[in-house]
């Protein structure tokens, strides 16, 4: 029966799977999986490993199953250390392919095997090493799909937690706000009605000058010097004194409101007062604007204005301030929001684009830092 089948399968074959030619095939090369006539055939055993190929007649071609068997070994191949020498055999103890002069040099008492057998028993080690890796990987993942869901539930109930606590820590700044914003209440209201008593008194005062100055007015009308000179007199060393005493004498020294940023969060220091004492003492005028002032260790007052760095100069008695010197900003360098002393040669300012050093004596300016993402509006030194 086999017999038979080969026979119709080389009869069903029509050519050379080699040079395509009409030639009657002779036999098969098992390696090249080719059928070939006899001119290939002797050509075939020019090929490199030619020598380790398997070619079977056409007339033993049995069957599929055995072309299928054949093709399913692990072939034998050219030792890579002895190239004259073809493996034959496969160490087990060492992994590799051996042949005869590799297995007199130092495969002696190893564990041999055929090639083919070598190979499958080492693929079924791998297979079985990859089924042990693959099930703990598996198990590797169960745990930390364990311990996300863990992680999950713990990041739910420390947020659940962050909320209690912020919901707590803003009814305690609510509570504190509003307490600060009565506590600044009654300040307010002692301080309006002392500056209430003290306008009324100042008022009173004022209506009364004004009495005996038409008083005394009447009097120089009339002519009467004894009456006018005493009348002067009492004028000029009471009634203007009483006003000009009680206005000095309290020189607006008077309690003004203070708040400290923060006292609601429980920063402020144990020393800390709602309130100060302030006492002005001259005022000035200018004709110029003023976004920030300065006054530095010569006690010299710098100002600046939106283009500008001013030096000034304020005297007692003097009613307006007045700019000795004036070092104007490029427009290039952006508006000035902030000045700060730096020390007796130089001021700090700050604008859009940048922090800049000036010097005061020769007005030459450099720039510190250059200013892009961040833009802050302020400086301290």
């Amino acid at each position: 029966m086999a017999a038979s089948n080969s026979v119709r399968r080389s009869q069903s074959i029509k050519q050379c799977e080699v040079c395509e030619s009409n030639s009657k095939i002779k036999v098969k090369c098992i390696d090249c999986d080719r059928l070939m006539c006899e001119t290939c055939k002797r050509n075939h055993s020019k090929y490199k490993d030619a020598e380790i190929h398997k070619l079977v007649d056409i007339k033993d071609i049995n069957a599929d199953d055995e072309d299928k068997n054949e093709r399913g070994k692990f072939k034998a191949v050219r030792c890579s250390n002895h190239i004259d020498q073809i493996c034959c055999m496969y160490c087990s103890s060492c992994n590799k392919l051996v042949c005869p002069t590799c297995i007199e040099d130092n495969h002696q008492n190893h564990d041999l095997k055929t090639i083919d057998s070598g190979c499958k028993d080492r693929l079924n080690k791998i297979l079985k090493v990859h089924d042990e890796v693959s099930t703990e990987t598996i198990l590797y993942l169960q745990k930390l799909d364990i311990l996300e869901k863990v992680d999950h539930f713990q990041y739910e109930e420390i947020l659940r937690q962050i909320e209690l606590d912020k919901k707590e820590a803003m009814e305690k700044v609510e509570q504190k706000y509003n307490d600060e914003k009565k506590k600044l209440g009654g300040q307010r209201n002692l301080i309006s009605s002392l500056l209430t008593s003290r306008k009324d008194k100042i008022y009173k005062l004022q209506g009364k000058i004004d009495q005996e100055k038409k008083h005394l007015n009447n009097i120089a009308v009339s002519k009467d010097t004894t009456k006018f000179v005493e009348k002067a007199e009492e004028f000029e060393n009471k009634h203007l004194k009483e006003v000009t005493d009680t206005i000095h004498s309290n020189r607006y020294n008077l309690k003004t409101l203070r708040y400290t940023p923060g006292i609601v969060f429980g920063m402020e220091p144990n020393t800390t007062t709602n309130e100060i004492d302030v006492t002005f003492q001259q005022a000035f005028k200018t004709d110029f604007s003023i976004k920030d002032l300065k006054i530095d260790k010569s006690k010299t007052i710098w100002t600046s204005s939106i283009d500008s760095i001013n030096q000034v100069e304020a005297k007692k008695g003097v009613e307006n301030l007045n700019i000795t010197k004036r070092t104007p900003i490029l427009a290039d360098k952006g508006e000035i929001r902030q000045i700060e002393v730096m020390d007796i040669d130089d001021l700090v300012f700050i604008t859009s684009t940048g922090i800049y050093r000036c010097n005061k004596r020769d007005e030459t300016i450099k720039k510190i830092v250059g200013l892009t993402e961040n833009k802050p509006r302020s400086i301290h030194i």
